[in-house]
C-alpha cells in the first residue's frame, strides 16, 4: 500500500478509527476496573458537593472543547471554499485567459514553453501547494478545477519535464503543484489502470 493510499486511508476513517480506540480503551478499563451497579451507585452516593461541581465543569470544559472544534473545522471549509471560488474567478479572469490563450497555441504549434511563460502552470503549481498544504479541499479542488487540470497536465507533461532538466532544477513544478494535484485528484484504480 503506497503512502498516498495509507494517507487517504487515515482521512477518510479517521473519526472510524478513533471510535474504534475509545470502544478498545472502554474495554480495558472495563477489564481491569469492573464496574457493577453497586459500585457506580457507591461512587455517586459518596461523591460530595465539590465533587458533582468539579465532574460537571469538567463535562462543560470537554462539551465547549467539541463545540470550538467543530466550529473551526467549519470555518476552515468555508475559507477553503471561498478561496477556492476567487481562485476560479483568477483563472477565468481575461488576463489569465489571454497566458491560457498564450499556451494553447504554443502547445497547438508544439513550441517549447519557457519558464518566464508559465502563468498557468504557475497557477496550477499554487493551487497543488494548497491543496498539499491542506488549505484548500481535494474535494473543492477537484469539483472546481479536475476538467482543467487533467488535460493540461496531459498536455504539458513533456514540456514539464524539459523545464525542468533545462533549469538544472528536479522540483520546479513537482513538490505540491501540478503533479501533485494530478496525482492527489486523480489516483484511483480504474483512472490509472
Amino acid at each position: 500500500m503506497s503512502v498516498w493510499r495509507c494517507k487517504q486511508f487515515f482521512k477518510t476513517n479517521y473519526k472510524r478509527l478513533i471510535l474504534l480506540l475509545l470502544l478498545v480503551l472502554a474495554l480495558v478499563a472495563v477489564y481491569w476496573f469492573p464496574v457493577t451497579r453497586q459500585s457506580l451507585s457507591e461512587f455517586a452516593s459518596g461523591l460530595k458537593a465539590e465533587g458533582w461541581t468539579a465532574l460537571g465543569t469538567w463535562l462543560l470544559v470537554v462539551g465547549t472543547l467539541l463545540a470550538v472544534f467543530w466550529q473551526a473545522k467549519q470555518q476552515g471549509r468555508i475559507n477553503s471554499a471561498s478561496t477556492v471560488m476567487i481562485l476560479h474567478d483568477r483563472f477565468e479572469s481575461s488576463v489569465m485567459r489571454s497566458y491560457r490563450k498564450q499556451l494553447a497555441s504554443a502547445i497547438i504549434s508544439k513550441s517549447p514553453i519557457e519558464q518566464k511563460d508559465d502563468h498557468v502552470l504557475v497557477f496550477f503549481e499554487t493551487l497543488g501547494m494548497l491543496t498539499h498544504q491542506r488549505i484548500l479541499s481535494e474535494d473543492m479542488v477537484w469539483n472546481e478545477f479536475s476538467w482543467e487540470v487533467v488535460r493540461y497536465y496531459a498536455a504539458m507533461r513533456d514540456q514539464i519535464i524539459r523545464l525542468r532538466n533545462a533549469s538544472h532544477d528536479r522540483t520546479l513544478y513537482s513538490e505540491g503543484g501540478v503533479p501533485f494535484v494530478v496525482e492527489s485528484l486523480l489516483v484511483a484504480d480504474w483512472f490509472i489502470a
